[in-house]
């Protein structure tokens, strides 16, 4: 999916970097090219993988924990 972002016309320079860099952290594309930088074995693709997963699922039981909290 293309990237667009545009920089309004009294926009300062730095501002619109500081919301382009912003855009392409939440896209995910640093990450995607730091992970692309080198060969990664299948075996240490599918660890990496698995501790993404299992990192997610904590996260989330904490985020689920922490909003039950301030219901109370």
């Amino acid at each position: 999916m293309p990237l667009k972002v545009t920089r309004a016309k009294n926009e300062d320079m730095e501002r619109f970097l500081k919301r382009f860099k912003r855009v392409c952290n939440r896209e995910g594309i640093l990450k995607d090219i730091k992970q692309h930088a080198f060969y990664e074995k299948p075996c240490d693709k599918r660890r990496r993988k698995e501790r993404e997963r299992k990192r997610n699922i904590r996260r989330a039981l904490l985020r689920k924990a922490r909003r039950n909290r301030k219901r109370r």
